[in-house]
């Protein structure tokens, strides 16, 4: 299992719960299972996509009802095999990557505001070719059973 890192705020990745439809914030890294996060991957037509599934639960990193509108914040939900459940990391600088979206490729996950705070909204963004890194993430291992 991995902490999925905010560059700009270094917070991770978090599950408000673990049940159907959590929102997903970024928070300090305590080792909860609302952090943990396993990246699987499977090859379509040459294309390496990703799901990233919760800790414990069979809920993965989903956008509500599939929209493609900036500033939709991010759930947990069941995974259904579709688009909006999938993802592509793409344009590693270093250890951070930009992950985005398979069903609408101009959206990637990000920071509501630019926000280093805790409890911040994880949502789906636009990409920024400057003042990024909020949309800029690193998977790092966390010591998680």
């Amino acid at each position: 299992y991995h902490y999925i890192v905010n560059r700009r705020s270094g917070l991770v990745m978090t599950a408000q719960s673990n049940k159907e439809g959590a929102f997903v914030d970024q928070n300090k890294a305590v080792g909860s299972d609302l952090q943990a996060w396993e990246a699987r991957y499977f090859t379509s037509g040459g294309t390496k996509y990703y799901v990233f599934r919760l800790a414990k639960t069979n809920y993965v990193l989903h956008i509500p009802n599939g929209s493609n509108k900036t500033g939709v914040q991010l759930r947990a939900r069941k995974y259904a095999q579709v688009s909006y459940q999938q993802w592509r990391i793409s344009e590693a600088l270093g250890q951070w990557v930009r992950i985005r979206s398979r069903k609408h490729p101009s959206k990637y996950i990000s920071v509501r505001g630019d926000s280093n705070g805790e409890r911040a909204d994880v949502i789906i963004q636009d990409y920024r070719s400057s003042n990024y890194d909020s949309q800029l993430w690193a998977f790092i291992e966390m010591n998680f059973k």
